[in-house]
């Protein structure tokens, strides 16, 4: 319950450090950072936070604010993707773009 005109929340304990609910109120009664504010909070394990842009779309940011699949996280992602291994070098078969490529050997 809000009791002075300046809180912006007020769960009783007022101790959460991030926001897994809205529920969640933090010390001097304001709003923890939360997955889905522009911010990355790596206290909380967020790799990325994309605000409300957050999704599974590819080389974004994911559900959770974690990445979302991209070239060169070493996963096949059909579609965008014809090899993906788990870099960005040219030269070993699959491209910085994650494309095939063909590999000329010389002596």
């Amino acid at each position: 319950m809000l009791d002075e005109p300046d809180e912006a929340c007020d769960d009783g304990i007022n101790t959460a450090l991030h926001r897994d609910s809205f529920a969640s109120c933090g010390p001097q009664c304001t709003f923890p950072p939360y997955c889905g504010d522009l911010v990355v909070d790596t206290f909380a394990g967020e790799r990325c936070d994309l605000g409300e842009a957050n999704g599974d779309g590819y080389g974004g940011c994911g559900v959770g604010c974690q990445m979302g699949p991209r070239c060169g996280d070493g996963v096949l992602t059909v579609g965008p993707e014809t090899c993906d291994d788990g870099n960005h070098e040219d030269g070993d078969g699959c491209d910085r773009h994650c494309q095939q490529e063909s590999i000329v050997f010389t002596r």
